[in-house]
């Protein structure tokens, strides 16, 4: 997500008092589950998704929770994979 601002940052520098730590506590999850969730890492529940949204008043939606996942899921599609190599298996000496 070079140069966006996660909704989430928005709605932390919009909203008075509030940090990382207390939205997660409304949300009922960790800072570090929030961390991840804003950079969109890692796996979330939707049930999650929709705790965070409610913790933020409705003013963040989970679709705007789920951008971040979905950028990082395209860029990680458009890098190729590399070749696996063989695997070189010890031969079984041969009878003479």
């Amino acid at each position: 997500m070079l140069g966006m601002t996660h909704p989430l940052e928005t709605y932390l520098k919009q909203v008075p008092g509030e940090t990382r730590g207390t939205l997660a506590r409304r949300a009922e999850i960790s800072e570090m589950h929030l961390s991840r969730l804003i950079r969109g890492k890692g796996e979330v529940s939707t049930k999650t998704l929709r705790a965070v949204s409610q913790a933020t008043g409705g003013l963040v939606s989970v679709a705007d929770l789920v951008k971040p996942f979905e950028q990082n899921q395209s860029k990680r599609s458009r890098i190729k994979p590399k070749k696996a190599k063989p695997v070189e298996r010890e031969r079984e000496p041969t009878a003479a």
